[in-house]
């Protein structure tokens, strides 16, 4: 059986599984838009947990500046 505090947990938690799923859908769109593909969309989700760092991260991946400068933290402007 369930205990009471267990469902009472379960309640309270709904709107953040909402937020949580639509983030989530909003993100793997727009990560398919840049031409990622799933098992890239996969591990960013993994990786990262701050969904802001996701859609941040999306145009730098996308383009040429690529992974590396991306997980570095630097600039592509810097490393011309």
């Amino acid at each position: 059986m369930i205990s009471p505090p267990f469902r009472e947990g379960i309640k309270a938690a709904i709107p953040v599984w909402i937020a949580y799923i639509s983030t989530s859908f909003a993100l793997g769109i727009a990560a398919k838009a840049y031409g990622l593909n799933l098992g890239e969309i996969v591990l960013m989700s993994v990786l990262v947990f701050a969904a802001p760092a996701q859609f941040a991260a999306l145009e730098p991946l996308a383009s040429v500046t690529g992974f590396l400068m991306v997980s570095s933290g630097r600039r592509a402007a810097l490393c011309l």
